[in-house]
């Protein structure tokens, strides 16, 4: 009988999202390099991730960590620069913010 996580784990593998790369830490070095990627302010790139401002300083400074669905925003703008960018622009259409 498999267990949850074993299920889990074969549905991210079936998605190809790499498992063990989603699940290292996102450290305020890396969450900056990311950003840097689509060169973007702190302001933008909290607006984009739909975070504040000061969330996002915090993460970025080591003061706090990101929840998991930020981690999965944040991973997927790391690995997906192309589907990151076009949730932005989506957002920039309609000025959600």
């Amino acid at each position: 009988m498999q267990t949850k996580f074993q299920n889990f784990k074969d549905f991210i593998n079936q998605t190809g999202i790499d498992f063990l790369a989603f699940n290292q830490k996102m450290t305020p070095i890396r969450i900056k390099n990311i950003r840097k990627i689509f060169n973007l302010t702190q302001v933008k790139f909290a607006q984009v991730l739909g975070v504040s401002f000061h969330t996002y300083k915090n993460w970025e400074i080591g003061h706090r960590i990101p929840c998991s669905p930020a981690v999965a925003l944040l991973y997927i703008a790391e690995t997906q620069p192309e589907a990151f960018i076009k949730k932005q622009a989506a957002f920039d259409q309609y000025k959600l913010w």
